[in-house]
């Protein structure tokens, strides 16, 4: 949509040039990217924007990724360890079955090993 004109001779000018606009393109492209995460990830934003050189959008991206996926691992061993802490044995859960044999929990009278016989 642009016209431009023609660069019949490349100098060391035109080449620094090309270089400050692409750096610029670049740059431009990562202050999108970063205005468009929501505010968990205001202060990881500020350490990308404070690196000397701007790291590339997919570097940025792997930044934001990586720390997604440390989130879900903490996020996911939370929640098993507040699984085990309420589950413990010695808890009372009304799904556990109760044996009319020994009165034990956890097993029905059919698997009881009091009628059923103890292992050897």
């Amino acid at each position: 949509m642009n016209i431009l004109p023609t660069v019949t001779t490349v100098s060391p000018d035109v080449t620094a040039l090309l270089k400050a606009i692409e750096t610029q393109r670049e740059e431009s492209k990562l202050f999108v990217f970063l205005n468009g995460l929501d505010e968990t990830y205001s202060s990881l934003r500020s350490q990308i924007l404070m690196q000397i050189p701007l790291p590339t959008v997919e570097a940025a991206c792997a930044v934001i990724q990586q720390e997604e996926s440390q989130i879900d691992v903490l996020s996911t061993g939370e929640m098993e360890y507040s699984a085990m802490q309420t589950k413990g044995p010695g808890s009372s859960d009304n799904k556990s079955p109760l044996c009319t044999a020994c009165g034990g929990k956890g097993h029905a009278s059919d698997k009881c090993w009091s009628v059923t016989g103890y292992p050897k």
